[in-house]
């Protein structure tokens, strides 16, 4: 597992969470 895999993942759930609250308000 490389450091790069773990940002793509740490991105994915940050651009998830915005889409959820995104979609909240």
């Amino acid at each position: 597992m490389t450091p790069r895999s773990m940002e793509h993942i740490d991105f994915t759930s940050v651009e998830k969470n915005l889409e959820r609250r995104r979609a909240k308000k």
